[in-house]
């Protein structure tokens, strides 16, 4: 929220956030087509089945159910995701302008530079892709947790939803984490020291994902949270 507020306060922002936002206008019925039109055969391959006649119509028919909703949870929140990642690929140097004029307003002092234009697209999308390769077969173990009976429907929502904060967090802190030249393993160092604000922040996000228009505004926010989980604890008593 405080990049939200950040955002609409300063003109100079906006108007560099309307750039990313209207790429996520144009990827989100996209990629919401896209998850919604393979649930069917995803939920065919993992419950072939048809009802039976009986005693034991009912417990498949609920069991079919219960399939087609972990299905199209899953395929939904990899379809943001994914959408997330693209638009970020795609808007990288305006976000990454975006980025460095929070964290001038935030320090007042001179921001760190980061790579040009070209090599900023090639970085994000390479670290992006990266990140989702990670992510999606962590995202396919909670799915198979799910099914476990009795404590995978515990389980299962729980570690999906730890997995994504975590994604998330590393994907909005990426533009100042460039410009420090911060590689994922350093990334996820900093995210486990500081675990209950990057938590709040993934989740905030995981939230904000649901509407096409805060892509630029998550990205302020995790500017926000780097500079403030990286900045010596001298300088902010002064």
């Amino acid at each position: 929220m405080q990049g939200v507020l950040m955002t609409l306060r300063s003109p100079a922002l906006l108007r560099i956030a309307l750039v990313p936002l209207c790429i996520n206008l144009a990827l989100y019925p996209v990629g919401g087509w896209v998850a919604w039109q393979g649930i069917g055969p995803v939920h065919h391959f993992l419950f072939p089945w048809s009802t039976p006649d009986g005693v034991w119509a009912f417990p498949v028919m609920l069991l079919s159910w219960l399939v087609w909703v972990v299905v199209a949870l899953v395929l939904g929140l990899t379809a943001l995701l994914v959408i997330s990642a693209v638009g970020s690929a795609v808007a990288s140097p305006f976000l990454d302008v975006m980025s460095q004029r929070v964290e001038a307003l935030l320090t007042r002092e001179t921001v760190p530079m980061g790579p040009g234009a070209l090599e900023s697209v090639w970085r994000t999308t390479r670290i992006q892709g990266a990140l989702l390769l990670l992510y999606l077969p962590c995202l396919a173990v909670t799915m198979v947790i799910s099914f476990i009976p009795g404590i995978g429907t515990v389980l299962g929502p729980l570690f999906q939803a730890s997995v994504t904060v975590l994604f998330l967090c590393l994907q909005m802190i990426d533009w100042p984490a460039e410009r420090r030249r911060l590689g994922v393993r350093d990334r996820v160092r900093l995210i486990l020291a500081n675990k209950a604000a990057c938590a709040g922040f993934g989740a905030a996000c995981w939230f904000m994902m649901l509407f096409p228009f805060t892509l630029p505004f998550a990205a302020a926010g995790g500017t926000m949270l780097l500079v403030g989980t990286t900045r010596p604890r001298n300088d902010d008593a002064r």
